[in-house]
């Protein structure tokens, strides 16, 4: 019976050890993605100097941006994400957002 119980305890540690190495992987893999996705579209539409953590930032919210209007649109599927694609034109659509709402006034030169 002992041995029994130690088992189970055992599979059970695995299982939540497997879940938390594949939960840690995807944010990794979300953050990565997000990363290029957000340096493309700043080499796209440079918007000023933004550091690493803006730039993934960025690419994230473009996937999510993207997602959600494609999903109001029909285009995505009910649990279908952004693709590639859509996650750069939306971020390309954030940084143009960000450059319109916060651009800092250039003074005249003389």
């Amino acid at each position: 019976m002992q041995v029994l119980i130690l088992l189970i305890a055992v599979l059970a540690m695995g299982l939540i050890t497997l879940m938390v190495v594949g939960l840690t992987l995807k944010l990794l893999g979300t953050l990565l993605i997000g990363l290029i996705v957000g340096a493309l579209a700043r080499f796209l539409m440079p918007a000023g100097s933004m550091r690493l953590g803006k730039t993934m930032l960025v690419g994230i919210g473009g996937s999510l941006f993207a997602t959600v209007l494609g999903k109001m649109l029909n285009i995505y599927q009910p649990g279908q994400g952004a693709g590639f694609l859509g996650s750069l034109v939306g971020a390309v659509l954030i940084l143009a957002l960000y450059r319109h709402f916060f651009k800092q006034p250039q003074l005249p030169r003389n």
